[in-house]
């Protein structure tokens, strides 16, 4: 995990991060389009648009994860079986 420009001990700005990251994940997961186009006007330095683009990272992390277990299960369920 990458360290954020501000100061994480600082307790707004870290319920700042988290409330990021979680609008960040849903956001990804539903509206993939509209955080693209968001992340692209977003300042750097700031908590929230920082947690919300680790949020969409995480997400599309977990997307790509969940198909590739689905992938390998449907590979598994049509494997020959030997004798």
């Amino acid at each position: 995990m990458q360290k954020a420009p501000f100061n994480m001990d600082d307790q707004k700005n870290e319920k700042r991060y988290v409330n990021g990251y979680n609008d960040g994940y849903i956001l990804s997961r539903y509206e993939p389009e509209l955080i693209k186009n968001m992340m692209q006007y977003t300042p750097k330095d700031n908590p929230y648009f920082e947690g919300m683009a680790a949020g969409k990272t995480a997400q599309e992390r977990d997307l790509f994860m969940e198909n590739l277990q689905k992938q390998r299960a449907g590979q598994q369920t049509h494997k020959p079986k030997m004798k």
